[in-house]
């Protein structure tokens, strides 16, 4: 048996063994937009994490279990940024980052996204703060008043999780929360007791860059997906990817 670290791309795919029915969740969504005539509200922030969900309890990214997951693409060679940017250009991987931290079973609640000062602002200033989910901003060198009125600032992302906890508003109203970088915030996210699930993004080349993925511990093993993750290799401007999940023992 080999020990050590876990090599995320050494992971075999597991066969498809039973799946959560995908007509169901539509169903449910469908019903309580009827029932209650509510939408999400994105102007309103305040927000952050509840368990009441199924999706809340199967991925463990909930304020009442004070836990997270962690969201991140990661080359062949463990690169994940290039530049205060992404190495690669996979619309499609963008499009699965921004559905996934974007999904709820609650209309009236939404997500959070944590990230750190780099992170944020090597996003394109048109699409920040990212919509649709309550952004939170890790940073001991900048002030409240860098950042739109929305945006949250914390120090670190131990005291993010405390915040959250003495806030009962804001722990009522969020489904799941979401780490998305950068190296250092994985870092601290993946050695923390906190951190439940990894989706992680594996490109299956090599690609030069200049921040690169912490090892994972080797307490987090492979599990099956959601229904709404592709399965099976994707492919995109020649680029091989396949999107895996991994979750602490």
């Amino acid at each position: 048996m080999k020990h050590g670290r876990l090599d995320i791309h050494d992971v075999q795919s597991k066969p498809e063994i039973e799946q959560i029915c995908g007509d169901e969740k539509k169903t449910f969504l469908s019903k309580t937009r009827e029932t209650t005539g509510v939408d999400f509200d994105k102007s309103d922030i305040n927000a952050v994490v509840t368990d009441s969900s199924r999706q809340a309890n199967e991925n463990g990214g909930t304020i009442g279990g004070l836990k997270f997951n962690l969201i991140v693409a990661v080359s062949k060679n463990l690169g994940i940024g290039l530049k205060g940017g992404l190495p690669w250009k996979l619309k499609s991987e963008l499009k699965y980052f921004s559905q996934t931290t974007k999904r709820v079973l609650d209309p009236t609640k939404r997500n959070v996204v944590v990230m750190g000062r780099k992170t944020y602002f090597g996003i394109p200033p048109s699409n920040r703060p990212l919509r649709d989910r309550l952004n939170i901003v890790l940073s001991t060198t900048l002030t409240k008043s860098d950042l739109p009125d929305e945006v949250l600032l914390q120090p670190n992302l131990e005291a993010a999780m405390k915040f959250f906890e003495n806030n009962n508003v804001l722990k009522n109203s969020i489904e799941t929360v979401w780490i998305i970088g950068g190296a250092g915030v994985f870092k601290d996210a993946m050695a923390s007791e906190r951190c439940h699930r990894l989706y992680i993004t594996q490109i299956q080349s090599n690609f030069e860059c200049d921040v690169f993925l912490p090892a994972i511990p080797d307490d987090f093993q492979e599990v099956i997906t959601e229904p709404e993750i592709p399965q099976g290799m994707q492919a995109e401007n020649g680029t091989n990817f396949v999107y895996k999940v991994f979750q602490k023992r």
